[in-house]
C-alpha cells in the first residue's frame, strides 16, 4: 500500500535510533532521546521534536465514532489551549515506534501511558491507526475508535 510505504520511510527519519531499545533487550517501545518533551507543569500534553506539534498525552475517555471524536477533539481544553483536533493519517502515523519487538502497543509507553494497540481516528473520513502494529486502514465513520488530539 503507498501509504504503508510513504510513511514507512517518514518514520526511518524520524525514528532515528529508536532500534537501540529493542537491541538492548527492552521490550518497551521508546523513541529516540528528547524526541518527545512532556509538559512539566500539568504533564497533560506531548511536543512533538521532530514535527513541531503537541499532542494530548493521553486519549479520548470511550471509544466513539469518527464524527463525535472529531467533536471531543473540537471542545478538548487542555494544556491551556482550545486548539484541538483530529490528526491527519501522516500526523498520527508519526508517533508508531515501528521498533516495538511486536509487543505493542507500538508508541513510546513512557511518554503516552495507557495507551492502547487499539484503532485510533484520524482527521480523513473513515481513516484509522492501529497502534498495535502501526497499520493504516479505512473502516466505517459509525465504527467507535479512539481519539487522540493534535494542536
Amino acid at each position: 500500500m503507498r501509504v504503508k510505504t510513504l510513511t514507512n520511510r517518514l518514520m526511518w527519519l524520524v525514528a532515528g535510533t529508536a532500534a537501540c531499545a529493542s537491541l538492548a533487550g527492552d521490550a518497551r517501545a521508546m523513541a529516540p532521546p528528547g524526541h518527545f518533551t512532556v509538559d512539566s507543569a500539568a504533564g497533560t500534553t506531548v511536543v512533538d521534536n521532530a514535527t513541531g506539534l503537541t499532542w494530548q498525552r493521553g486519549v479520548s475517555p470511550s471509544m466513539e465514532p469518527q464524527v463525535d471524536a472529531a467533536a471531543y477533539c473540537d471542545g478538548l481544553d487542555l494544556g491551556g489551549s482550545t486548539e484541538w483536533r483530529l490528526p491527519a493519517v501522516l500526523e498520527l502515523r508519526s508517533l508508531v515506534d515501528e521498533s516495538d519487538p511486536g509487543l505493542g502497543p507500538a508508541i513510546d509507553r513512557g511518554v503516552f501511558p495507557g495507551t492502547s494497540g487499539l484503532e485510533f481516528w484520524t482527521s480523513s473520513a473513515g481513516w484509522i491507526v492501529l497502534f498495535s502494529d502501526g497499520s493504516v486502514f479505512r473502516t466505517g465513520v459509525a465504527n467507535t475508535h479512539f481519539a487522540r488530539c493534535v494542536r
